[in-house]
């Protein structure tokens, strides 16, 4: 759009962008460029979008997915390619930026300087260490192959496979060993076998067997790439690597448990061949044989010489000879044993006597004389105290009950009146005792009891006292 107004033209900020797209997509439609690959992004949609920068400057690129789908490594930040692209203008921006069609690694001294740093920080971590390899299992159960399904990898590895009569199961996971996305299918295919009760149905793989042909380096970089030998380190299956020539080595190569030289060879190293197998099974089963012969006729002689034993044990002489021996060494015990017990007997009567002698028997007596003396003493002592206190008591006891005895009363010029009864002592003379006045009648004969005796009087009147 152009607006006259005074004396110039004014242009739209579209048309500003188009007119430049245009300049510079005529001026650079088809060049080569080279610089170092930073802020690398591959979006869900496919396309690839990064800068491209060298010392003093920087540009934006993109490569859309129809293109990139053809580059034979993966790219990342730091490294050095070559780009043929086209420069332009992003209009609904105004970025400058270059449209890539076609992508190279810049040179093999870079793609080695970044292998062997990437190999030095996994050899610090200990990844690549000797120690850490596990050993393959000599006959695996289950087989899983890592590789493409279209290559000719795996054609080699079915027919070595094939020409070995493996009998293990062999599970393929197919992924792109080749191109930029080849080291995130590796890494995929690493995770299933992590997972796999989650993924896949049958026991789980105890090997592994990551394979390729021969290629460049650039053909083989998914290999030398940190995902990968992370994956393979990460596994808890061993690993075994077939890749590229016997001449190339990776990165997953060096952390795999097991490096083979080809796909051909890796598949040989994971299954033992059946014909080996077979012909050391059948010396074995030939070893088992002479090895039972010879068991058995020992075993067949070693009878007989038993048997021989035996009968002869059972010969009556032999028995009776045997029967008689037992009885002569009967007969040694027996003696040994009496002279033992007679010569232990004398020994304790030498003992004890030896003992009597040292002993000052009449001292012995003497002394105990003078205790048993001694003890009859205070027990005489002890005796005589002792009934003088009993003496001493009976006494006070006499006195006590002589104040209470009725006699006393009596002494007193007291009397006891009763009333005598047939066939009836009271208090040592015939009658009951009266302690009431209305007891008695008048004429009644009563016995009065005194100190020294009785009087029988005769009541005459009675006579009752009003309390």
């Amino acid at each position: 759009m152009q607006l006259q107004g005074q004396n110039h033209t004014v242009y739209s900020v579209s048309e500003v962008n188009g007119l430049a797209r245009s300049l510079l997509e005529d001026a650079f439609a088809d060049i080569w460029m080279q610089g170092e690959v930073s802020g690398f992004k591959a979006y869900h949609s496919g396309h690839w979008y990064f800068s491209l920068k060298d010392d003093d400057a920087e540009i934006r690129c993109v490569m859309f997915r129809g293109d990139n789908t053809r580059v034979r490594f993966a790219p990342s930040d730091g490294a050095l390619v070559r780009l043929r692209c086209r420069v332009s203008i992003y209009e609904q921006r105004g970025t400058y930026q270059a449209i890539a069609r076609e992508m190279q690694l810049a040179g093999t001294g870079e793609l080695l300087a970044a292998v062997a740093a990437l190999r030095e920080k996994l050899k610090k971590e200990g990844l690549t260490d000797q120690s850490r390899k596990r050993p393959l299992p000599k006959f695996a159960q289950h087989l899983a192959i890592i590789t493409s399904p279209a290559g000719a990898a795996l054609r080699d590895i079915a027919k070595t496979l094939a020409t070995r009569r493996a009998l293990c199961r062999c599970t393929l996971l197919p992924a792109a060993v080749q191109g930029a996305n080849a080291h995130r299918e590796i890494a995929r295919a690493f995770d299933r076998i992590a997972n796999w009760p989650a993924h896949l149905d049958g026991p789980h793989p105890d090997l592994v067997l990551l394979a390729r042909g021969g290629g460049s380096i650039e053909d083989l970089w998914a290999f030398n790439l940190e995902p990968v030998a992370r994956a393979i380190a990460n596994c808890n299956v061993p690993v075994i690597t077939g890749i590229g020539h016997e001449t190339d080595t990776s990165i997953a190569d060096l952390v795999a448990d097991a490096r083979a030289a080809t796909p051909t060879a890796g598949a040989a190293l994971a299954t033992p061949d059946y014909a080996e197998v077979h012909t050391k099974v059948q010396s074995l089963r030939n070893a088992l044989g002479v090895r039972l012969n010879a068991t058995l006729r020992h075993l067949s002689e070693d009878r007989f010489w038993q048997w021989r034993e035996r009968l002869a044990a059972r010969n009556p002489q032999r028995i009776v000879d045997q029967s008689l021996q037992r009885l002569d060494d009967y007969a040694e015990r027996l003696h040994r044993a009496y002279a033992n017990v007679d010569a232990a007997r004398r020994a304790h009567a030498r003992e004890v006597a030896a003992r009597l002698h040292r002993l000052d028997l009449e001292g012995i007596v003497s002394a105990y004389r003078t205790r048993l003396s001694d003890v009859r003493e205070r027990l005489h002592q002890a005796w005589s105290q002792r009934r003088t206190d009993l003496e001493k008591t009976l006494r006070a006891a006499s006195l006590q009950l002589e104040a209470v005895s009725p006699r006393a009363t009596l002494a007193r010029g007291y009397a006891i009146i009763a009333k005598p009864t047939s066939g009836e002592r009271v208090n040592g003379a015939y009658g009951k005792p009266i302690t009431a006045a209305h007891q008695t009648r008048a004429g009644d004969r009563l016995l009065a009891h005194l100190a020294d005796g009785r009087i029988a009087v005769t009541v005459q009147t009675i006579h009752k006292d009003s309390l």
